[in-house]
């Protein structure tokens, strides 16, 4: 086994994760804060809108994969979809339950979906 590799592609990975979260938050932020959205709503469109793009940087940069664009991105999109749900139920338990105030719920969702 390659170490190496697996340690860089490891390291790529974590860095392209918190790019994808921080874009995230930010267009979740604008549409709550900004648009006055709901934050629900304003969770989706913030979880959905770094998807294409971290899926490209990981196939090219961290994993270097020949795999198709359009069967991979499918594949990646529906996996993500399933996370969504639990950043979803995350955000609605932290918010509704909880109390959290709703600019601060997609910070929970968004750690709950990355585990």
């Amino acid at each position: 086994m390659n170490y190496k590799l697996l340690f860089s592609q490891l390291y790529k990975f974590g860095i392209v994760g918190i790019f994808g979260s921080i874009l995230n938050y930010m267009v979740f932020y604008i549409f709550l804060v900004f648009l006055d959205v709901n934050y629900l709503i304003s969770g989706v469109v913030g979880f959905l809108t770094p998807i294409p793009l971290v899926f490209i940087i990981n196939k090219s940069w961290t994993f270097k994969s020949d795999i198709d664009y359009k069967k991979g991105l499918s594949t990646y999109t529906f996996t993500n979809i399933l996370a969504l749900i639990s950043h979803l139920s995350t955000q609605i338990f932290v918010r509704e339950v909880l109390g959290v105030p709703e600019k601060f719920s997609q910070l929970f969702g968004i750690f709950s979906s990355a585990i």
